[in-house]
């Protein structure tokens, strides 16, 4: 027979020894409407996290008075909250009165912190997937658009030693024995540099004529290094997606490389061409909205067009559709909040195609002009060349910062 689960009779408040549930009651029907907006803004970075726990502190101050003890419960109705409207005037109080309030409500403002803090990480916990987001290959896949890549294996004990003395150690001898073997006739008097492999050989000989517990230090470190390395990476892999400004930002720079051989992966598999349109406030931008579209695929014209070319006309028309649709998606406010804080820079990852045989093609549009685009053409011609050398087009930009005077409200 099982067993029936046994009531307790609740303490009441003014008897107990702690201040768990201490908002239960109607303190706790004041803050539960903010759990989630709260949720929402602690994603976007701290100066909107403090924003709006201004605000919920301002409403629980102005509805509940500071006088009342925590076992006291206020009297119904309450008084009603209009977030825009000015706060009501300050009572006149003398100056131990006035400290006694502040000292209250500065107690009251941490506990409102921590519970709903505690709140956030109960609904966090609900609304987590049971799917382990460090073997699941779509959020594995997914994780690279904000620009979280896997770590590359530990370093040998020799590269490790490159890494740390490559100035101070190896590089003296690497130009001496370079000098030297040039002087003695040696086909590298005509390379500008030593290579790789001349420099890997001196660095294993340098690394050898070191003691043991020299080397072991070397290994060693190489290995705490990508122990480090993967664990930071594990942990990005578990951490929900950040809606910070500067978060969005890497992600919206990262469209093109991320969706580019997804796109040639669908053509492949369907025969279809596509175009991806994406809108919405851009941090870089001051939180303007602005378009984005990506296309794959070329007709058979002489040129050879993709359709937002082809049809270029009729396809701003779509854009500024699209455009109109985000008016009605997007407050005023959710641009002021995108907008990257003062002295914030941000890089943006830019590929060069690798021939004149691409198919896929990026442009960004302003929303104040549907005119405006920028596109990359057609591809110059490339010689043959490595994939070592096709990796080192990977150019990061001068990073910028975007002052948030700039920003432009809709």
């Amino acid at each position: 027979m099982a067993k029936s689960k046994r009531c307790r009779t609740r303490i009441p408040k003014e008897n107990r020894n702690n201040l768990r549930l201490w908002a239960e009651g109607t303190r706790e029907e004041v803050l539960l409407p903010h759990v989630e907006p709260y949720a929402d803004t602690s994603e976007r970075g701290w100066r909107s996290e403090r924003k709006y726990f201004q605000r919920v502190c301002n409403e629980y101050h102005v509805r509940i008075s500071w006088r009342l003890e925590d076992h006291q419960e206020p009297d119904l109705p309450l008084l009603p909250f209009d977030p825009d409207a000015m706060l009501p005037v300050p009572e006149k109080l003398s100056a131990a009165e006035l400290l006694q309030k502040e000292t209250r409500q500065s107690l009251l403002d941490g506990r409102i912190r921590r519970w709903l803090k505690y709140r956030v990480k109960v609904l966090r916990k609900h609304l987590r997937t049971k799917v382990d987001s460090t073997r699941d290959p779509f959020a594995i896949l997914l994780a690279k658009l904000a620009g979280v890549t896997a770590p590359p294996k530990a370093r040998q004990a020799y590269q490790q030693f490159q890494r740390e003395a490559h100035a101070t150690i190896i590089e003296p001898v690497v130009q001496a024995r370079w000098a030297q073997t040039a002087a003695i006739g040696s086909s590298v008097s005509v390379q500008k540099e030593p290579n790789v492999n001349f420099r890997s050989q001196i660095a294993r000989e340098l690394l050898a004529a070191l003691p043991d517990s020299e080397r072991e230090v070397y290994a060693t470190r190489a290995k705490d290094e990508a122990a480090e390395a993967r664990a930071a990476y594990m942990k990005a892999l578990k951490a929900e997606p950040s809606k910070s400004p500067h978060a969005r930002q890497l992600a919206i720079d990262n469209v093109g490389t991320f969706i580019a051989p997804i796109l040639q992966g669908i053509h492949k598999r369907t025969g279809m061409h596509s175009v991806l349109i994406l809108g919405g406030p851009v941090p870089q931008y001051g939180g303007d909205l602005r378009t984005i579209h990506v296309s794959y695929g070329r007709n058979r014209t002489a040129v050879g067009s993709h359709f937002p070319h082809w049809a270029k006309g009729h396809f701003n028309a779509v854009l500024e559709l699209m455009k109109e649709y985000l008016h009605t998606v997007f407050t005023p406010q959710d641009s002021l909040e995108a907008v990257l804080p003062t002295g914030l820079e941000g890089a943006t990852l830019t590929i060069d195609p690798e021939s004149d045989e691409s198919d896929s093609s990026i442009d960004s549009n302003d929303s104040s002009d549907a005119g405006s685009e920028s596109d990359s053409g057609r591809p110059r011609k490339r010689g043959k060349d490595s994939p070592k050398t096709r990796r080192k087009r990977a150019v990061t930009s001068t990073p910028t910062s975007t002052p948030v005077s700039h920003s432009r409200k809709i």
